[in-house]
């Protein structure tokens, strides 16, 4: 694995969710949405407790953010199209706790998912 696991993260979702989807690497503005967007936001990094000294636990949240700004159609949006993303991203060193909708700006529906990935501890010179 080269790079950085958000590198990994965001190589995967862009795969996964495909071109149509917008997907921003760093928590950050947005701009006015043309398209569904995702954006990754690391929250926290800790030694994973079954191997303390192996394998971290990175976590992360992932926005998934509707364009549709009309109520009703951003609740259909986002009913089809976050659980759908969530079955197509089941790989082995990613898994998800919990989906809350939120807010997004002042006026885009979303969710933000929890998530963790695990990966180990690498010191490169």
């Amino acid at each position: 694995m080269s790079g950085s696991i958000r590198d990994t993260l965001v190589d995967e979702l862009r795969r996964i969710l495909g071109a149509n989807v917008h997907v921003i690497p760093y928590q950050d503005n947005a701009d006015a949405l043309d398209r569904r967007t995702v954006m990754v936001k690391q929250t926290t990094i800790s030694p994973l407790p079954e191997a303390p000294q192996g394998q971290l636990r990175v976590d992360y949240v992932l926005t998934f953010i509707t364009p549709n700004i009309d109520p009703a159609k951003a609740e259909r949006d986002l009913d089809q199209w976050v659980p759908q993303s969530l079955a197509d991203l089941a790989v082995s060193w990613l898994s998800w706790t919990s989906a809350e909708k939120v807010l997004f700006d002042p006026q885009n529906l979303a969710y933000d998912v929890a998530v963790f990935v695990l990966t180990t501890t690498r010191n490169e010179e």
